[in-house]
């Protein structure tokens, strides 16, 4: 029976695998971060909108209220400048995003490598087994072949102990068989 395939690096492939989920998280967080910024971007914008809209309803009226008009003013400014502030931060974030998609992307690089040649060291294994289940295989064949019933000698055939009549034999690495 042939030996069970055991992976050698198998423990590199677990550690490898563990850094790709890692870094799926650490992906999946920054990304939420710019969605959280994005939310807050929409959530200043609508505000800046709406003091707007009572600024321009407040002018509407008839009598002017100076200190209500400076205070939406102020309002608006510090809402724009947030906004601003924002957007820097919202950049920031999503160059984090690129670079941690950037990392995901070399880690799952590096796994793959792993599984390729986990692949390859299986294959080989494989055709080792299967090489080695031929030639005994092969060497029952030949027994059996030798020792038929049925001869005059039960088993043994009538060679001549020399067998100069008989073709060389091939080298045994054209046979497959590693010495």
């Amino acid at each position: 029976m042939a030996k069970r395939f055991i992976f050698r690096l198998e423990t590199v492939r677990r550690l490898r695998q563990l850094d790709v989920e890692r870094q799926q998280r650490a992906l999946a967080e920054a990304i939420h971060r710019v969605r959280d910024m994005d939310n807050y971007i929409g959530d200043l914008n609508r505000e800046l909108r709406e003091t707007m809209h009572t600024d321009r309803g407040h002018q509407e009226r008839t009598t002017l209220d100076v200190a209500q008009l400076r205070t939406g003013q102020l309002h608006g400014g510090w809402l724009r400048k947030q906004v601003l502030v924002s957007r820097e931060e919202l950049s920031r974030r999503e160059k984090r995003v690129d670079e941690e998609r950037r990392k995901l992307q070399d880690a799952d690089k590096r796994l793959k490598v792993i599984a390729k040649l986990k692949e390859r060291h299986a294959t080989r294994h494989r055709e080792l087994v299967n090489r080695a289940e031929q030639a005994e295989t092969d060497e029952v064949g030949t027994q059996l072949f030798v020792r038929r019933p049925g001869d005059a000698t039960h088993g043994a055939r009538n060679v001549s102990p020399d067998a100069s009549h008989l073709p060389p034999l091939p080298p045994r690495e054209r046979l497959g068989v590693r010495v």
